[in-house]
């Protein structure tokens, strides 16, 4: 498991939150439930019993990890958030990475949960690390200006500059997305459409809908179908009658190779049709 580390806190909501990276990836923001608990207003036990009654639908290691359960070597990261009795006190100290915290508001089934997991994703999980030398930059500036005189003036405007560039970044990521996502639909990436990435993007659909996994491969099966005459369901049935297996196979097993481009494609127009934010999943696989 990657170092776990607590980079300060946010106001979010009112709320100082800990600003927590590691656990699944380097430097990847994650959220304990504590915090999740806080921010829905939710008693912590509801959250972990919501977690508890789902819990084969996350994905451990992916989507979830419990930090009672062996993957904590030391409880020294959680001072501050948690006091020692409460971490000894704990069944579960679940840790849940964006993915994870997507498909947790998707089980809550509620407009005003949906709200908050949007803001919480703008403000929270999209934030990047603010340059050290950008920030310097920015306070030696600030002191010229308030000094005065002629560097005053040319304090003025590199102080204007940066703050344009900053301004312009949320744009550029933005146009960063698309282009990704234009290339991989345009099948000049097609390394990137593999059955994980696909099977992630359902993922996100479902919990856009309340966490109905039948549902959303349902209607990714229907859209491949439609868009590109892969009926998966006939596969299906004609695997189990020739093998004489009574287990179905896993859906994105009966697509051949040549045909991950078309179902990559299919699975982020369904997203995209039903306003379903992925970007962080196509930027995860770009990087």
């Amino acid at each position: 498991m990657n170092e776990l580390k607590v980079n300060g806190t946010q106001k979010f909501m009112g709320i100082d939150i800990p600003i927590v990276e590691g656990g699944f990836g380097k430097d990847q923001k994650v959220i304990l439930t504590k915090t999740v608990a806080e921010i829905h207003n939710q008693p912590l036990k509801k959250i972990n019993q919501l977690i508890k009654d789902n819990i084969e639908e996350f994905e451990i290691g992916v989507d979830l990890l419990d930090l009672k359960s062996g993957y904590l070597e030391s409880t020294e990261f959680l001072k501050g958030i948690m006091n020692k009795q409460s971490i000894s006190n704990s069944t579960n100290i679940y840790l849940l990475s964006e993915q994870g915290y997507m498909l947790l508001v998707g089980f809550m089934k509620t407009e005003k949960a949906k709200e908050i997991r949007k803001k919480l994703r703008r403000e929270y999980f999209a934030m990047r690390k603010v340059i050290n030398s950008t920030e310097q930059l920015k306070a030696t500036y600030l002191l010229a200006i308030y000094n005065g005189g002629q560097d005053a003036v040319t304090a003025s405007k590199k102080l204007t500059e940066i703050e344009v560039e900053e301004a312009k970044k949320p744009l550029i990521e933005k146009n960063d997305t698309l282009n990704t996502e234009n290339d991989l639909l345009a099948q000049k990436n097609l390394e990137w459409a593999d059955r994980p990435l696909i099977n992630s993007i359902i993922r996100a659909y479902a919990a856009s809908i309340g966490g109905n996994f039948g549902k959303a491969w349902n209607d990714f099966k229907k859209e491949l179908l439609y868009k590109h005459s892969i009926n998966l369901n006939s596969r299906i049935t004609n695997y189990l009658n020739i093998s004489g297996k009574k287990t179905k196979p896993k859906t994105l097993d009966m697509l051949d190779d040549s045909e991950l481009s078309s179902a990559i494609s299919t699975a982020v127009s369904l997203c995209r049709e039903n306003e379903v934010d992925i970007d962080y999943l196509l930027n995860n696989k770009a990087s």
